[in-house]
């Protein structure tokens, strides 16, 4: 008979080791019992095969001690296919072990033959007891071992006092699909029959193979399982390697099908190949016995609506439809995560000789607040050298030997809708159409999208520096916005001034009280070379998010009044909604915008009465009808606003005018602005800035 001793520091009093070994009572002059410092372990036998305890009931119970202890338990599985279901548990957390197990198979060794069935509980923290189930699936018949040990597995843990308790039941398998648990078994699927499966071991995944035929394909399939059912289902449908998913979804409560946990997912797969759907837990360990926890899904295979797709699909930047200027393309997101990608090719752009690529996208019959259609395109960032343009570490798409990334990305609002794209270097682009949380898609329906690249009419483009345009980056990109306009302003046409240097400085007539003496001269309007001067500017805002700076120079000191007189010329009406903004290296001076504020507050421009977008948080006008103007003065001479840089104001030099659509997401190829921008030394005296005000100057002349 072989024993397990070791000395311990707690616990209750034990018998001494000799009174176990002899089966006598102590004798009346023994020694008494050893001080709780010098404690022994209880005797038991179980700690291989050879001497495994049979588990009575089902039942079993232990201590760990002594430190890497193992207790094996025995039971026989007489069917294969029984499901094994294993409770481990402790009555107090006040102990220092984590019981967990192993199963092992008898081979006539003590140590018995590993299986791949193991557990611990995956709730255990500080405080609380260790008390779980988990269930496997035992597919050959024999002797099997339950062996309970530590789980910490350190030599100074280990409890005398505090048991645990280990239960076995056994169960045949309520899936008669099994065992299916990997692609080399998975369980072949008739299209459009219903078939039922649950997940009742822990870990168990079920693998369904669908034979595809040829040509363009989509699998159409809807799951739905007991809203009670104890577990989250994941499904997949995965490509005919066995290891790509193609696309994946958790079956919610209420989802499609009232009353149950469900998903519908709509695959593109490869026709003439084998596809498959993976059914498991979403988090690995949920199962259930309980025949109410069974699921149910219908997988159909259909003919692709989309005829770009091909038996390969065009959701790749290798596999995308390649298009020419002037294509419409009839096409449809009629499957979960549809990607459809077009190429074109710009021709020899530069930014010398910019395009400008126009798509329009029509699709109809859509809810965009559950179903959110969008238009991507993807190209190198125009402000990198060529050397930051190679693909390395970290590039999300790389094509044609550079890193591309997505440089516009807009919502596609029900019914037509266009934008456009700057075309600054000779690689190709790559448009993208999609449904924005890839969770949605068209049935019955399509889109048209349409594809025409054109010289840019703005001859001098190229004054913008490009940042990327993101719908999602909604109005919280004043950064981008800043930088833009900072790197831009080193490009920004001239408007060239003739003012002398040396123009003469009279005292400011009524210097306000605190302005610092350094602020009260000012140039004296009389003064030769001090007169009006005009000058003219003109362009066109071709693509989206297109912005042109114009830099104009005005004397450092005096008071100096902006007037503008602009206008727009070409086609009878134009969606843009000019705005005119005077700005200086240390902030805004003063705008103009041709657009109306409906609502101060929005996140989204569909928070927006109809006819308005959300530009800033808050709803302004928008209108593809907007008559073009025929003459516009700003300042409104009839207000007591005017535009206007003050003797104080002396680091705005020089000035810098921005012109743009409010909201930056209209564009118009066919009109043209022209702005005369007069310049006159003085000051409205109705202007009022503080203490930067006019101090008593003249009005302009």
């Amino acid at each position: 008979m072989t024993t397990k001793t070791t000395m311990v520091r707690a616990g209750a009093a034990l018998l001494p080791a000799f009174s176990l070994l002899t089966g006598c009572p102590p004798a009346d002059d023994a020694p008494p019992d050893p001080p709780p410092e010098e404690q022994e372990c209880e005797l038991d036998l179980n700690f291989d095969t050879t001497g495994a305890e049979a588990l009575e009931g089902g039942a079993g119970s232990g201590v760990l001690c002594p430190a890497f202890d193992q207790d094996f338990f025995a039971f026989e599985v007489t069917t294969a296919g029984t499901i094994a279901t294993i409770g481990l548990s402790m009555s107090t957390p006040l102990t220092r072990v984590n019981p967990a197990y192993r199963i092992v198979r008898d081979d006539g060794t003590p140590e018995g033959a590993p299986t791949p069935f193991s557990g611990q509980d995956p709730d255990k923290s500080a405080g609380e007891a260790t008390d779980f189930t988990a269930a496997h699936r035992i597919d050959e018949p024999g002797t099997y071992y339950v062996l309970v040990f530590d789980q910490q597995f350190v030599e100074d843990t280990f409890d005398i006092a505090n048991p645990y308790a280990l239960t076995v039941t056994l169960a045949p398998d309520p899936d008669l699909n099994e065992s299916n648990n990997d692609p080399t078994t998975a369980t072949p699927l008739t299209a459009g029959a219903a078939i039922t499966g649950q997940i009742a071991t822990t870990g168990d995944e079920d693998w369904y193979a669908v034979s595809v035929p040829a040509g363009a394909k989509i699998l159409d399939l809807t799951f739905e399982a007991a809203i009670d059912s104890g577990i989250t289902h994941e499904i997949q449908v995965v490509a005919a390697d066995a290891q790509t998913a193609i696309v994946a979804g958790l079956a919610v409560e209420n989802g499609p099908v009232a009353g149950a946990d469900s998903l519908r997912l709509r695959s593109r797969v490869d026709g003439g190949a084998t596809a498959y759907v993976r059914v498991k837990a979403q988090n690995g360990t949920d199962a259930s016995l309980d025949p109410g926890a069974a699921y149910t899904f219908t997988a159909t295979v259909i003919d692709n609506p989309d005829v770009n797709e091909g038996a390969t699909g065009n959701d790749s930047a290798a596999t995308a439809t390649r298009v020419n200027s002037g294509a419409s393309i009839q096409a449809a997101l009629a499957s979960t995560a549809d990607q459809d990608v077009y190429r074109i090719a710009p021709g020899a752009r530069s930014r010398d000789n910019p395009g400008v690529l126009i798509v329009g996208v029509d699709i109809d019959g859509v809810d965009v607040r559950t179903f959110r259609p969008q238009v991507q395109v993807l190209s190198v960032d125009p402000e990198a050298n060529a050397n930051g343009q190679r693909c390395g570490a970290g590039c999300g798409l790389c094509d044609q030997d550079v890193c591309k990334e997505v440089r516009l990305q807009r919502f596609v609002p029900g019914g037509g809708y266009r934008t456009a794209f700057p075309l600054r270097d000779t690689r190709d682009v790559l448009v993208v159409v999609n449904e924005f949380g890839d969770d949605a898609f068209q049935e019955g329906a399509g889109y048209t999208v349409t594809f025409e690249v054109v010289n840019d009419p703005d001859a001098d483009e190229g004054d913008d520096v490009l940042i990327p345009n993101l719908e999602f980056a909604g109005f919280a990109n004043e950064e981008d916005l800043e930088r833009q306009f900072q790197e831009s302003k080193e490009r920004a046409r001239v408007l060239t001034t003739t003012y002398p240097a040396d123009l003469p400085l009279v005292p400011v007539p009524s210097p306000i009280p605190g302005v610092p003496d350094e602020f009260t001269q000012m140039v004296d309007c009389n003064a030769a070379g001090a007169g009006p001067q005009t000058v003219v500017a003109s362009g066109r805002l071709t693509y989206e998010g297109d912005r042109d700076y114009f830099r104009v120079d005005v004397p450092a000191e005096g008071y100096w009044a902006l007037d503008f007189d602009y206008q727009l010329t070409g086609a009878a009406t134009t969606p843009v909604e000019l705005t005119l903004f005077v700005r200086a290296d240390d902030g805004l001076i003063a705008n103009t915008l041709e657009a109306t504020q409906t609502q101060e507050n929005c996140l989204d421009t569909i928070d927006c009465p109809a006819g308005s977008i959300c530009v800033d948080g808050a709803c302004w006008s928008e209108s593809d009808g907007n008559a073009t103007f025929g003459s516009h003065l700003f300042p409104d001479p009839t207000t007591d606003e005017c535009a206007f840089v003050s003797v104080v104001d002396r680091n705005q030099r020089p000035l810098y005018l921005e012109v743009v659509d409010n909201g930056i997401n209209d564009f118009d190829v066919d009109v043209a602005y022209r702005f005369e921008l007069t310049i006159r030394c003085g000051c409205p005296a109705t202007c009022n800035r503080g203490a930067g005000n006019c101090q008593g100057a003249p009005a302009p002349r």
